[in-house]
């Protein structure tokens, strides 16, 4: 008799849970560890810098620091400014090829770095999606994993962690806040 009544309750409640089944659906949540790994999935090490050669030099310097400071905007390019950064530094993505974007020290004009995007530059649904970060020479210097939205990891050729952003705010690996960004226009 008690096997009868185990068996009952089995079946009433596999056709319970049948009719009531849903698909559960959520993102992905990364650590600074599981980012790192997607970071750095197949990332080379060493581009050729041949193409962007008119790019060692920002050819729209004094515009472009003015309109920082004017918050002037350009039909061409979108121009920001990194404070808080151990290198003051500002962007200027072009329009026309916005997977590229050049870094100019705001003391200097030579380019420091240049970023490339997996996603030519453009924000979407579909993340995650890496920046990869190279010197002027072409080396490798960091790699940054975009896994919202809202939030992304940047870290060294080696792999340590340099900043997580949150919104517009980055913090180092102890959760201090290190950086902003100003005037982010997409």
């Amino acid at each position: 008799m008690l096997k009868k009544v185990i068996i009952a309750a089995f079946f009433m409640f596999l056709s319970v849970t049948g009719i009531n089944a849903q698909t559960l659906e959520g993102k992905i949540t990364y650590t600074v560890d599981t980012a790192r790994i997607a970071a750095f999935e197949g990332v080379a090490k060493r581009i050729d810098m041949t193409d962007f050669e008119k790019y060692q030099q920002d050819l729209n310097r004094k515009e472009n620091l003015a309109a920082l400071e004017s918050g002037e905007v350009f039909k061409d390019r979108c121009v920001q400014y990194f404070k808080g950064m151990p290198m003051k530094a500002y962007a200027v993505s072009y329009y026309d090829n916005p997977k590229y974007t050049y870094y100019y020290p705001k003391f200097v004009n030579q380019l420091a770095f240049l970023d490339i995007d997996e996603n030519d530059g453009r924000m979407t649904e579909k993340f995650p999606f890496r920046t990869l970060r190279y010197d002027f020479r072409g080396k490798l210097i960091a790699v940054g994993i975009y896994v919202s939205a809202e939030e992304r990891f940047l870290y060294k050729e080696n792999g340590k962690l340099i900043s997580h952003w949150i919104g517009n705010y980055g913090y180092n690996a102890r959760g201090r806040k290190i950086g902003e960004i100003e005037d982010i226009e997409y």
